[in-house]
């Protein structure tokens, strides 16, 4: 928890006061979902979704090939279940970061970020994908019963979601920062300025 904190004030120091606050509440929960899902998994491996079974499975095999030393002793690390939008369901978020026992370039990352992946249960034994970013940094908050509230990303400037600028060329390296909630089915994003 210290590295947390002392990581935090680092990245605090050059924003605004409402960014701050804002920031520091997304910090606590991204901490407590990562606590949360690793003490009390709802389902296993073995129950996850076919197509999200395989990407992680991929994943983790092109860590091993990088770095035998870098599979997870527990198979859903990196897999946590949160609820998209309250209604009770089992909506599964996977942070390839955290698929592998460290950052893996050509593994489980890219030397930009991660892909931070969810899918939405559609029913008893079925899911579908409903997010799909490559993030170099993420926050993600859920209330106590893992009902999430946002997610606050740096994502490469390029993207819709940043809203570049019409005919300017985007360098791999250059990022903003943005906040993706899911409301009616839906992603309704907001640049952080």
């Amino acid at each position: 928890m210290k590295f947390i904190v002392s990581n935090f004030v680092q990245i605090t120091r050059r924003l605004s006061r409402p960014c701050i606050v804002v920031l520091a509440a997304i910090q606590i929960s991204l901490t407590l979902i990562h606590f949360a899902a690793a003490e009390n998994p709802s389902l296993r491996h073995e129950q996850l979704p076919d197509d999200l079974r395989k990407y992680v499975d991929d994943i983790r095999q092109h860590c091993k090939e990088n770095d035998e030393g870098s599979q997870p002793k527990d198979p859903m690390q990196g897999i946590a279940v949160i609820d998209l939008d309250g209604d009770g369901s089992k909506d599964l978020m996977v942070d390839a970061e955290r698929l592998c026992t460290t950052w893996i370039p050509g593994g489980n990352c890219s030397n930009r970020g991660c892909d931070l992946k969810i899918w939405k249960q559609t029913g008893r034994r079925a899911w579908r994908p409903v997010f799909d970013e490559h993030v170099s940094r993420k926050f993600v908050s859920v209330d106590e019963k893992d009902a999430l509230k946002l997610i606050a990303v740096s994502i490469w400037a390029g993207s819709p979601h940043c809203e570049p600028v019409a005919g300017k060329t985007y360098m791999s390296a250059e990022s903003c920062d943005a906040i993706a909630r899911y409301k009616k089915g839906k992603w309704t994003w907001m640049k952080i300025r």
